[in-house]
């Protein structure tokens, strides 16, 4: 799916955005907070503001997972 569609089927269930590249190290939380869209790595701390290059925008290979990690 392209990241507007993860984005709202992220929002709408809860869930987190991630693209098969990265999936078992990184999910992306898209929120409307100031902290923008939160990264969630795993066992590191949440870190804000991500800011996504042109091929994460054009990209169509984008999924919404809602595992979550300690």
């Amino acid at each position: 799916m392209y990241i507007h569609e993860a984005v709202a089927l992220a929002v709408k269930t809860g869930g987190y955005m991630t693209r098969p590249f990265f999936a078992e190290a990184l999910h992306i939380e898209p929120t409307n907070l100031p902290e923008r869209c939160i990264l969630h790595a795993k066992g590191k701390a949440p870190c804000p503001r991500w800011q996504p290059g042109a091929e994460d925008l054009t990209a169509d290979d984008w999924m919404v997972t809602k595992e979550e990690w300690t």
